[in-house]
């Protein structure tokens, strides 16, 4: 009698142990890691429009033209009708951070 107990214990012990076993490998534990959650301020940029925080670092999206700003300078604006970023104009002139030009003139030096 004691050795069909023994024999039951050790088949249900094996049973759940292969349960377990086998589960483990077809739903893996994935710890998920929350979305985080950002305060509901708003940024005006310069036209009037407003942007909202966003990311994992939660920080505010960037204004869309006609704005530029430049948060390194601290510094933000709309840019006029017609003009349009000439990156190619700034070349090694390490002082300068942007160039605007008008869209009709195109990359033609003044």
């Amino acid at each position: 009698m004691k050795e069909l107990f023994v024999g039951i214990v050790l088949i249900l012990v094996l049973g759940i142990g292969g349960f377990l076993y086998r589960n483990t490998f077809e739903h893996p534990y994935v710890p998920t890691v929350p979305a985080p959650v950002c305060d509901t301020q708003a940024k005006v940029c310069p036209d009037g429009q407003s942007v909202t925080r966003s990311g994992a670092s939660c920080t505010f999206a960037p204004c869309s033209l006609p704005n530029v700003e430049d948060t390194t300078l601290g510094i933000a604006f709309v840019l006029p009708s017609g003009y349009v970023s000439n990156t190619d104009a700034i070349g090694a002139e390490e002082s300068l951070r942007a160039v605007f030009e008008e869209a009709s003139k195109g990359s033609v030096p003044h």
